[in-house]
């Protein structure tokens, strides 16, 4: 086999035009026997630890590389050339050794911290300041060297080539030269190897890789015209001019080049040079010093003393298990070198906390630690709850473990603020996170390019269950199969999308990830600028950080802390003086009552405690560990209400397995118990028991062989049947995938259970931080004051004169806040307070005057919204004021005292549809009432299923659903005619209904915006996004015309001859076509008998007198559409 090394290869990580995912070009490489091969992104690293590690994985030495964007002048100069149009040239550069790695992480940073001009630029300046260790290839034909050769700027080209081989070295400079079939190459190819005989400059075959293979052009096609968002049959678009820039197998490269074979031999030439090694292992940990008090030698015996304080703090007298557990952690800790980590960790902390920041109870597996507990990292005691230090933190396994902590969200920048600080601003970034071509967007993405009407597309797209991959909807999909092979369109739709499936799309910030470094951050990792929001970041991911030792932090903030914190304040007490027995807490929670309750407040959750009705906290914690999708989809909940009401009937396998299993009522729900039976059955030490726990969990099978057999051994030595020992671990095997972790659960039923507590005992100042930290989330806002008002706590309008910015208290009851309604802006709202400093409104005219600075649509929002209301409650009116509309003589009357003449129109107030309107334009949602409302009876007789409930509904099920049109999106089908995506919101969720040609032609008349509808349709998609297909839609209005029958229930010894002439003359008077039944009833019998003559018009007070004459439950009605 010809030996050759691709040396110019664009992964995923190119983004939106590098076709290629490492693992893939790892194992074609492989598959060719290459002895090494490179990575040259676009003017980044982002892949460069990942493909270290994968082609190290496959025997092949990894070159880290990237093709850089090299900026004509400087790369600070942003101005426009009219010779050189381009905004920069291409160069590859290669690492040799480390000395050149690190200057490829510098000159990265800099492109994006300095030299960003439509692309990260450098130039020859910093290049030549970070030269050492690089080996550069003059780039593709946007290199400036074939460039200025197509442009005939020969002389240009020559200056070119001198300059870098003055900056790299004459032996360390590269002329590249391809064979792909472009316009103008041979002139380009022929030019660039005159040079090189004339500057005595090596050339070197590449082949620009952007794609696997010649059958992935297409795809890699489509990736532009989604990375550029045209269609594939614009022809002004960017396209590639060849099919040729795929990875050519080595003796495809050594044909081309034939008559070139020097430049096939100086690709493994340089492979042999290049000889970089990383440390991926996450073994060599890079610590920041951490500033220890001079008295102490080390960060052990710092770490040591302050645990020592901590336990005596928190116990009092230290027992022996105590004792013993403390001297074991702090063992692990001192061996695998972190003491100087949870210094760290507890310094961050303890600021926060000196500053008032709400800190919460634990994250994760660190909750197990006895030590963080006396450090005060965590706040839940483990020795009490039986967690496993081991579960954090394995002898076995040397890895930095995750201390990740949470803080109020209001002030989490605070905290990294003072990490900057403390480590230095140059030592601390936050971390990048890709975003993915997933299946359902890339199905959507792929759809757009090839032209495929949207609406077929998104009927594709939706028919994938959410977190799946293409393949897997295929295999469990029946519908999505059969119309993927109906169409030619669709397959290919289908071919090119699973090609594009799972490629890094765009980068973004990691929501809570923070890196923190000894030295400068450049001297390890690469940095990102996010040119549109200027945030800087690591171009490394979370697992290379991990992989290349870094401390990664994940700084969180979580909105429910800032709610408990703010609902603390108002009560004047502490966390620590709430009970965690409380009956009447644990009665909310028995009953569902979670809105806002933190992790309990789904619908799905309130189930659940509905029935398993927690009594005690451990109860609460196995709930938050049970409602998960592997432990729901594995344990029948059902089993557990079962054995906890009657224990006696709980059958465990061994006798030793029932105090493991106890608190969980038989059943295994966490980790932690795999490691505990491990342990006690089989006499695994902690630590092998975790191992076990994570082979099992990632089905690492030949590990699991080797502790199957150790689990046997080692129960037979402790007395039990091989059988039975066998039929344990088979037992517990499935469990570790989807147990939860115990120590987690427990941080979390901490907060659950404080938040319960809050809204049992405190209910308006709990509901009043809710509504506070939910103040730019309006659907979350409606829920919450909806929430409010059953709880019988009054929600006051919006007050010109009496609201804040935020949601305020106001004797008993919560007065709007102005920061809530849309259109208004922080410092619109606070230039009202402060000005109300000075005195209150008096009157429209008033603050017309002293506000005259506000702009109109915020005003116009205040009008909308009441915040008028005290000086003239007509909406309307102060509407066609604010629009201009009145004329002098009216304006008067309203900023002034009001005329005795106000004529009828004057008067007129705004209708009760538009007054609702002008409310959701507003609040975002239906402040004062909702126009359902009075629908119910309605919704109840035509079987109305309420939205939230479409999610437990099965796909293809026929239901009936109601809501008000909040939005109407009208389009043409592949026929032309029109159809609609329209949404409908009833009173606590809203969902997408499509309503296709014929439907939409039948029944679009009655699609108007705000209006309520009715309609039959079919549910479709995942439960995590449900949508609707409509086949029948009447307007609310119309529901009664859908009453079939009144069925009247008559007792003989209640019913008389003078209630029946009654009924007859008030059914004769109101004749209609819904019809009459009698449900006739004694002690023996009873018969439903149908009247011939009499059919009625069921209007509200036809009904109403129907209840008059027979008594309130005197009969039912049955409908449907």
């Amino acid at each position: 086999m010809t030996s050759f090394i691709h040396l110019h290869n664009h992964t995923e990580y190119s983004l939106l035009d590098g076709a290629i995912p490492i693992e893939k070009l790892v194992e074609i490489a492989a598959h060719y026997k290459m002895p090494a091969l490179a990575i040259t992104d676009h003017g980044n690293l982002f892949g460069a630890i990942e493909f270290y590690k994968t082609a190290r994985n496959h025997g092949i030495k990894p070159i880290i590389g990237m093709e850089a964007y090299i900026a004509p002048r400087s790369r600070f100069d942003q101005s426009k050339d009219t010779k050189i149009p381009e905004s920069s040239f291409h160069l590859t550069l290669l690492c040799e050794n480390e000395a050149g790695y690190k200057n490829l992480i510098k000159l990265s940073s800099l492109a994006y911290l300095e030299g960003f001009y439509y692309k990260p630029r450098i130039d020859k300046e910093i290049l030549q300041k970070c030269s050492k260790g690089l080996i550069g290839l003059s780039g593709c034909y946007k290199g400036e060297i074939p460039y200025r050769v197509a442009l005939g700027d020969l002389a240009g080209a020559k200056e070119a080539l001198k300059s870098y081989q003055e900056i790299l070295g004459k032996e360390n400079f590269y002329l590249e030269v391809m064979h792909l079939g472009l316009k103008n190459e041979e002139k380009i190819l022929n030019e660039l190897i005159n040079l090189s005989r004339e500057f005595d400059a090596p050339i070197v075959a590449t082949n620009d890789c952007h794609y696997l293979t010649q059958e992935d052009y297409k795809a890699h096609d489509v990736l532009l015209c989604i990375g550029t968002k045209k269609i594939l049959s614009d022809k002004e678009r960017l396209r590639f001019e060849t099919k040729e820039a795929y990875f050519r197998p080595p003796e495809e490269m050594a044909r081309i080049f034939e008559n070139l074979p020097e430049a096939i031999t100086n690709s493994i030439l340089i492979g042999e040079r290049c000889n970089l090694l990383i440390d991926t292992s996450g073994k060599d940990v890079k610590l920041p010093n951490f500033p220890r008090p001079s008295d102490f030698a080390t960060d052990f015996d710092y770490l040591k003393s302050l645990a020592l304080e901590g336990i005596k703090e928190k116990f009092g007298e230290v027992n022996n298990e105590i004792g013993t557990r403390l001297d074991y952690e702090l063992s692990v800790i001192k061996k695998m070198g972190l003491a100087g980590y949870f210094l760290i960790v507890r310094d961050i902390i303890q600021f926060a906390r000196s500053k008032g920041i709400p800190v919460g109870p634990g994250r994760g597996s660190a909750v197990g630690s006895l030590v963080l507990y006396a450090l005060g990292i965590t706040d839940v005691n483990p020795l009490k709850y039986n967690l496993l230090f081991e579960r954090f933190l394995n002898p076995e396994r040397v890895s930095l473990p995750d201390v990740d902590v949470d803080f109020g969200d209001t002030r989490r920048d605070e905290v990294i603020d003072f990490i900057k600080k403390r480590y230095g601003e140059k030592n601390v970034t936050q971390v990048i996170t890709f975003g993915t071509m997933q299946a359902r967007a890339v199905v959507r993405d792929v759809g757009r390019v090839l032209n495929i009407p949207y609406n077929e597309v998104d009927k594709l797209a939706k028919l994938i269950p959410f977190h799946s991959t293409i393949d897997e909807a295929l295999n469990n999909i029946k519908e999505f199969k059969s119309l993927i092979e109906a169409k030619p369109e669709y397959k290919e739709l289908i071919e090119i999308a699973k090609k594009l499936e799972g490629l890094a799309r765009h980068p973004a910030t990691h929501a809570a990830g923070v890196v923190i470094t000894p030295k400068e951050l450049t001297e390890y990792v690469p940095l990102f600028k996010n040119p549109e929001k200027g945030e800087v970041c690591t171009q490394f991911a979370k697992n290379s950080l991990e992989d290349i030792g870094l401390l990664k932090m994940d700084i969180l903030g979580l909105r429910t802390l800032t709610v408990i914190d703010e609902c603390l304040r108002m009560i004047n007490k502490k966390k620590e003086e709430i009970p965690f027995d409380d009956h009447s807490t644990y009665e909310l929670l028995k009953n569902g009552e979670t809105v806002g309750v933190f992790q309990l407040e789904s619908q799905g959750m309130q189930e659940l405690l509905k029935s398993i009705k927690p009594e005690k906290f451990e109860d609460l914690i196995a709930i938050i560990a049970l409602y998960r999708p592997g432990p729901m989809g594995n344990i029948d909940p059902k089993k557990i209400v079962e054995n906890k009401d009657h224990p006696e009937k709980i059958e465990y396998l061994h006798p030793k397995l029932e105090k493991i299993l106890k608190e969980t009522y038989g059943v295994i729900l966490y980790q932690e118990q795999v490691m505990q039976i491990a342990a006690e059955i089989a006499g695994f030490s902690m630590a092998e028991a975790d191992n076990l726990r994570r082979a099992m969990a990632k089905k690492i099978y030949e590990l699991m062989d080797v502790t199957r057999e150790k689990f046997i051994e080692g129960a037979k030595k402790n007395g039990i049947p091989e059988s039975l020992a066998e039929k344990i671990f088979k037992n517990i095997a499935p469990f570790a995938g989807y147990g939860f972790n115990k120590s987690h659960a427990t941080a979390y039923a901490v907060l659950a259970y404080q938040t319960a507590y809050l809204k049992c005992h405190y209910k308006l100042e709990f509901i009043l931080a809710s509504l506070n930290s939910e103040i730019n989330d309006t659907d979350r806002l409606a829920i919450l004051i909806k929430e409010a008002r059953r709880l019988g706590i009054e929600v006051l309008a919006p007050d010109i004169n009496k609201s804040f910015y935020y949601f305020t208290k106001e004797n008993n009851a919560i007065r709007y806040g102005l920061g809530a309604l849309k259109n208004l802006g922080r410092p619109f709202v606070e230039s009202i307070v402060k000005e109300r400093t000075r005195g209150e409104f008096k009157s429209l005219f008033d603050f017309q005057i002293r506000m005259k600075n506000l702009n109109k649509k915020g005003i116009e929002a205040l009008v909308k919204s009441g915040a008028f209301a005290k000086f003239e409650p007509n909406i309307k009116k102060l509407l066609d004021l604010f629009l201009g509309k009145e004329t002098a003589g009216k304006q008067e009357s309203l900023f002034g005292t009001k005329s005795e003449s106000d004529t009828k129109e004057e008067n007129e107030e705004i209708g009760a549809l538009e007054k609702i309107a002008l409310e959701k334009e507003t609040f975002g949602f239906y402040f004062s009432g909702h126009p359902l409302e009075k629908y119910q009876e309605e919704m109840n007789i035509l079987g109305v299923t309420p939205i939230s409930r479409t999610k437990e509904v099965e796909n293809g099920e026929s239901i009936v659903i109601c809501g008000i049109l909040n939005s109407k999106k009208v389009r043409k089908d592949k026929n032309g005619r029109d159809y609609a995506i329209i949404t409908i919101e009833d009173f606590e969720d809203k969902i997408d209904v499509f309503v296709f040609a014929d439907v939409y032609a039948q029944f679009g008349s009655f699609l108007k915006k705000e209006t309520p509808i009715i309609i039959k349709g079919w549910v479709s998609g995942e439960e995590e996004k449900k949508s609707f297909k409509a086949g029948k839609i009447i307007p609310i209005s119309m529901a009664r015309n859908y009453y079939k029958k009144i069925i009247i229930s008559c007792y003989r010894e209640k019913i008389n001859e003078i209630h029946l002439k009654s009924l007859y003359e008030l059914i004769e008077k109101n004749k209609g076509e819904c019809e009459v039944w009698f449900k006739v009833e004694d002690e023996n019998q009873s018969r439903k008998i149908r009247s011939r003559s009499m059919k009625v018009n069921p209007q509200p007070e036809v009904l109403e007198k129907m209840r008059e004459i027979l008594g309130g439950n005197s009969f039912k009605i049955l409908g449907g559409i």
